[in-house]
């Protein structure tokens, strides 16, 4: 994938307003921006006030989302103080939706309090153990560590594209391994459970800022994507490349430019 400009890597921060970590309105334009790109798949969502969770696919109103910044709060304010002054913290993190609703499988709850509280609890720390290198210094790198870095690759994936990346199998297989942090899937491919990491850029200036943004880059293979952030890379899987443009009129279509959507899901 080439390489975008701030604008453009991150779509649902396109404004100005969207600066501050916790501005008024953040919420409000990222659900914008995130129903105007659902109904490019889905046309019936527009008589609706409904979005789509990327992570657990299920479709729920506006007060069943909240803010979810995917390079942790905690990491941010990790950061050195010249990079903190330098670059406002959301473009630091890449932000999103994630839903709050509580998790149920048949009536039965999985999880109280929706996919934004279950990042927290299962990913957050060990992606703050990486970006301040605690990980490194100590020699201790898990398979928790390794999921979390890949379900974030995910969300900062989605948070590039939109949901062609969740709707397609490979996200499939990614929303599934979202729900599974102690370990990797048997579906996740082998070239996928591995990890490289070097040492962080410290300070801020102008060489070293695109260090720091956009916080997520990607570059496609054949049925892969690199994921580089900040110190830390690694593979994910992809059904299509996503800059391929998606046929919608034509009767006979080549099957790169179609998308089969996938609305698999567990929970109610």
């Amino acid at each position: 994938m080439p390489t975008n400009t701030d604008d453009e890597i991150n779509p649902h921060l396109n404004s100005s307003d969207a600066n501050d970590l916790d501005i008024p309105g953040l919420k409000e334009i990222l659900w914008h921006k995130m129903r105007d790109d659902l109904k490019a798949y889905i046309p019936d969502i527009a008589s609706t006030d409904l979005l789509m969770c990327p992570t657990c696919c299920r479709f729920l109103p506006f007060e069943g989302f909240s803010v979810e910044h995917i390079i942790p709060k905690q990491s941010l304010a990790d950061d050195p103080a010249s990079v903190r002054e330098a670059i406002p913290a959301n473009k630091r993190a890449a932000t999103t939706l994630l839903c709050n609703k509580r998790l149920l499988i048949k009536g039965k709850t999985v999880y109280d309090n929706g996919c934004n509280s279950w990042k927290g609890r299962f990913y957050d720390k060990f992606l703050r153990a990486i970006f301040n290198t605690n990980v490194m210094k100590k020699n201790n790198f898990t398979s928790r560590h390794h999921v979390a870095l890949f379900c974030a690759g995910y969300l900062g994936l989605f948070a590039d594209y939109g949901f062609q990346i969740t709707l397609v199998p490979s996200g499939l297989v990614m929303r599934r391994q979202f729900f599974n942090p102690n370990k990797f899937n048997p579906e996740v491919p082998l070239e996928c459970q591995m990890a490289l990491m070097g040492a962080p850029d410290l300070h801020y200036s102008e060489e070293t800022k695109r260090y720091w943004i956009p916080p997520f880059k990607f570059v496609a293979e054949r049925n892969f994507c690199i994921m580089i952030v900040r110190n830390a890379s690694m593979r994910l899987p992809m059904s299509r490349d996503p800059r391929i443009p998606i046929a919608r009129e034509l009767p006979l279509v080549p099957s790169k430019y179609t998308l089969r959507p996938n609305f698999q899901t567990f929970f109610q």
